[in-house]
């Protein structure tokens, strides 16, 4: 009887103990105003830092734009998560003459406000396997390699990581990863984007690890996910998220532009969702 009772007091315990964390995720937005976020009920915002335009610019935050957003998180009581850098789809990140002082200013900025990471996206022009096949671009790999390793060594006296977030297969960014060989270069993983190589999220996510895992982008084919075609099956997703031991910030991002729903309508909805899923149970 009393080996019983220790059976089940360990199980309970287990039980407890995975249900508190499951609760632990923190949800953020991907842009939108931080008053949005606040009023749908999210923690935090995923920042766009859009001012730099081009490859002769310099421009990432100024001091007025961190006091000013400071200033705000207070007000609201709100969090950065996450900065993205989207100058990135337009040019080549190691070929970008501006590279490391950009990014600098903007990890000083990331580590000021308390977000996280710096989500790098290598799509379109940066993307990094060659078109309509899943092979590395070889030339682009040793200068990026290098570039990265450059900037992750200054992120890192920071406590900063570098999330990359790209459409190539688990296993070949498991391959970067190796190659860069800096323990705060990380995926930032989507839960959409993933798809296109082929795999889907929970696939994925086993496959990675949650050590390779910067942040996760929940994304779909649809305004509301809970009525989205791709990822297939959000239940085992969000299972596999759990799972994983993933205890970082999940963060929506819109997959389609909006046709039916409004910007608050979209963002409300989802986060209802996420909260009504496994990941909050």
């Amino acid at each position: 009887m009393t080996k019983k009772i220790h059976i089940f007091l360990i199980a309970a315990a287990v039980s407890i103990s995975s249900a508190f964390a499951a609760q632990n995720f923190k949800f953020g937005n991907f842009g939108g105003s931080f008053e949005s976020a606040k009023k749908a009920g999210y923690d935090g915002v995923q920042l766009d830092n859009w001012q730099r335009k081009g490859e002769n610019s310099k421009i990432g935050y100024t001091r007025k734009d961190i006091d000013d957003t400071k200033k705000k998180m207070k007000e609201l009581g709100m969090q950065v998560c996450s900065i993205c850098v989207p100058c990135y789809h337009q040019f080549l990140f190691e070929e970008d003459k501006n590279c490391v002082e950009y990014m600098k200013n903007v990890i000083d900025a990331a580590a000021e406000l308390g977000a996280e990471n710096i989500l790098i996206p290598f799509f379109g022009k940066s993307s990094l396997y060659e078109k309509g096949t899943k092979n590395f671009r070889k030339e682009r790999l040793e200068p990026l390699v290098k570039r990265i390793k450059e900037v992750a060594q200054y992120a890192a006296k920071k406590n900063i990581v570098l999330a990359l977030e790209n459409t190539i297969t688990a296993e070949d960014n498991i391959k970067l990863l190796d190659m860069i060989g800096e323990p705060n270069v990380k995926v930032y993983f989507d839960t959409l984007n993933i798809v296109w190589t082929g795999d889907q999220p929970d696939v994925a996510i086993k496959k990675l690890g949650k050590d390779r895992i910067a942040q996760i982008h929940i994304k779909a084919n649809a305004e509301f996910f809970d009525e989205a075609k791709q990822p297939e099956d959000f239940d085992k997703c969000f299972k596999a998220i759990v799972d994983s031991g993933y205890r970082g910030w999940l963060v929506l991002e819109q997959g389609v532009k909006r046709k039916v729903h409004t910007q608050d309508e979209v963002i409300s909805h989802n986060l209802k969702f996420f909260k009504n899923s496994a990941l909050c149970k």
